[in-house]
């Protein structure tokens, strides 16, 4: 109602007062999505002087908590960013974030970085936000060294932790392993240009596998040849209802063992 009386009389000369005029209440929608504001429990309409209360994304703050509709408008979330924040830490040419749990970096957060195949790190791998600012990023340079060929049962000539690009590198396979032809990679720009390719040599078997309740008889080697026996013994308590002896046999071990209880 806009008029400001709501009766009317009936006087001598007529009615008191013009007819009163009734019009529609201003009301609001449902509020519309804002950055980083949250809604927990929205209706479709609100009659003029309602509130809705909502809350901020993480790092985000508000003074009020809510908003009101005030002549069939809405005011205006208050979210605003917590102090000390920092945004997404800085992208580093050729080298990566290490995954972590954070979403929101407060002051003190702290990132690691990594850097691709081939580069190395110059700086500290590790930034931290400091009052809403990052320290110093590390940058990542192209690699003139390589490390040390990773690989196992291998003898490097020359041996060393780090070989310098153009550097080439020698190597043989300890007993029983071999090495593919050639034998040799060279280190280019941070990598080598092959793998350390070290096989075992066909018809040796590795450890023999230890079945239940059985145990190997004296101690047991890394590597036995074709042919070779190793033999077992049941664990107290078990006598053995097979043979004694598995075999190495073309790379395979034979003969299963087998313990069962002993009676009486």
């Amino acid at each position: 109602m806009t008029s400001s009386h709501s009766e009317l009389s009936c006087v001598n000369s007529g009615w008191d007062n013009d007819i009163p005029v009734c019009e529609a209440e201003h009301q609001c929608a449902a509020p519309r999505a804002a950055d980083n504001v949250i809604y927990p429990h929205v209706k479709e309409n609100y009659s003029d002087g309602q509130f809705q209360e909502f809350k901020c994304e993480p790092g985000y703050t508000s003074d009020s908590g809510r908003i009101k509709c005030d002549n069939g408008q809405w005011e205006k979330p208050d979210c605003k960013r917590e102090s000390g924040i920092c945004n997404a830490p800085p992208d580093v040419e050729k080298g990566i974030i290490v995954p972590s749990s954070e979403n929101i970096y407060r002051d003190e957060a702290r990132e690691t970085y990594t850097c691709h195949e081939s580069y190395k790190m110059y700086g500290v791998d590790t930034i931290t936000c400091n009052s809403g600012n990052w320290t110093d990023p590390p940058t990542c340079i192209v690699r003139d060294m390589c490390d040390k060929p990773k690989g196992e049962n291998m003898k490097l000539i020359p041996d060393a932790e780090e070989y310098r690009t153009g550097y080439p590198v020698t190597y043989t396979c300890k007993y029983p392993f071999t090495a593919k032809p050639g034998r040799e990679i060279t280190c280019l720009n941070g990598r080598w240009s092959d793998e350390v390719d070290c096989t075992l040599v066909a018809g040796f078997c590795g450890p023999p596998p230890v079945e239940e309740l059985s145990d190997v008889v004296g101690t047991s080697k890394q590597y036995y040849s074709h042919g070779e026996k190793v033999k077992f013994k049941c664990q107290a308590g078990y006598i053995l209802d097979s043979g004694s002896e598995k075999t190495c046999w073309d790379g395979k071990w034979y003969h299963p063992i087998r313990c069962r209880l002993r009676s009486g």
